[in-house]
């Protein structure tokens, strides 16, 4: 990976992302006035990341038979794309962490999901302000992307076709060495867009995220604005985080939204003292 590398996979263009959590998050936001990246795997969705597996897999059986003309090296062939899909989806070679946003700002399934049952918050952040944070962190060893979430198999497809198309017409591919030789580099490409895939069972949370990419070896080297790679503990895990400061980003924040069984007061004396002015609402949930 570069030593440094920000982009927007997609051109931002929804004004408000929001992000739900609970009371105590909520608190170290505010204080710390931090975006916390954690580890992607410790999502909801237990084949995050390896969704994409099974498309990459059919999308190569178009191609098998129109580079290779021996039995034996389709064989071969299918048994690298395989090894590279363990190498670098399955076997955690490379690492992600993530901070995840909504379209929605009052949605019952986050609330449940990722607000302490409703009693937390959603805080919306300006989309285009977190482009621009993205793009003034220094990084070393990682790589961070911001963008939004695919759900349509359609479209995940047709972007996995796409790399592959790039990666033949860009690499002359004549033989089973030369193949095996180009994979990972194809393989380098997918990973950042993959991780912007999901199960379009997901679909409702109309995601979008912060993602920073790092080789799971080179923990120890990982540099964000001279910062290292860090742990905390939940749930018995030691889980990687990294904390993007907006300090400096006025505006970012545009809202706070109380969770339907939010009972918190104070909270506009809360952030004025913190030096953050936005919007405070209610949920219209009525559940308890």
């Amino acid at each position: 990976m570069n030593e440094k590398f920000n982009e927007n996979i997609e051109s931002v263009n929804h004004e408000s992302i929001y992000h739900y959590c609970g009371f105590n998050t909520f608190f170290e936001i505010i204080k710390n006035k931090t975006i916390r990246l954690s580890d992607i795997t410790q999502s909801n969705d237990h084949d995050e990341i390896k969704w994409s597996a099974h498309i990459i897999i059919n999308a190569f059986d178009n191609y098998y038979d129109k580079i290779f003309k021996k039995e034996e090296e389709i064989k071969i062939a299918k048994e690298i794309i395989q090894n590279n899909i363990e190498y670098f989806i399955e076997n955690k070679t490379y690492s992600v962490l993530a901070c995840c946003f909504s379209e929605k700002k009052d949605l019952l399934s986050q609330w449940r999901g990722y607000s302490e049952d409703g009693k937390g918050f959603s805080i919306g952040y300006s989309s285009k302000m977190i482009s621009e944070l993205i793009n003034e962190i220094d990084t070393k060893n990682c790589k961070i992307i911001f963008g939004k979430v695919s759900y349509e198999e359609d479209t995940q497809i047709a972007i996995i076709n796409s790399e592959i198309r790039k990666f033949f017409s860009e690499n002359d591919i004549d033989n089973i060495d030369d193949f095996d030789k180009n994979v990972p580099i194809l393989f380098e490409n997918l990973f950042e867009k993959i991780i912007y895939f999901k199960n379009p069972f997901f679909s409702e949370e109309c995601e979008w995220r912060v993602c920073l990419l790092y080789k799971s070896s080179e923990y120890l080297n990982i540099k964000i604005n001279d910062e290292n790679l860090d742990f905390y503990t939940s749930c018995n895990k030691i889980i990687p985080f990294v904390d993007l400061p907006f300090e400096n980003k006025k505006g970012i924040m545009i809202d706070v939204m109380c969770g339907p069984k939010n009972k918190a007061e104070k909270i506009k004396d809360f952030l004025g003292i913190n030096n953050i002015v936005c919007n405070v609402y209610e949920s219209k949930g009525t559940y308890r």
